[in-house]
């Protein structure tokens, strides 16, 4: 869209096919903070690669780190001792 805002469409859930529009975000330290002898300003945008798949889908895997989204509940217990194991 522009050097200043991402656009994306948002591709699950309740939101699913809704546009968000994502903004640079500027990251200073605080005016009182006197530890830099210079002014210090960083514009990012506040994303991060990731990637989801079903709980029986990860069966098996081996992952370093994983999320698991509660808020909507699991079928069965065993599906989330699959899901915390």
């Amino acid at each position: 869209m522009s050097d200043h805002v991402l656009e994306a469409e948002i591709l699950g859930g309740d939101h699913n096919g809704e546009v968000a529009f994502i903004p640079r975000l500027l990251l200073s330290p605080p005016e009182k903070s006197k530890s830099f002898s210079f002014q210090l300003k960083h514009l990012q945008f506040p994303v991060r690669l990731a990637f989801a798949i079903s709980i029986n889908k990860a069966q098996g895997q081996s992952v370093t780190y994983v999320g698991i989204d509660l808020h909507v509940p699991v079928f069965t217990h065993g599906q989330l001792y699959i899901a915390l194991s």
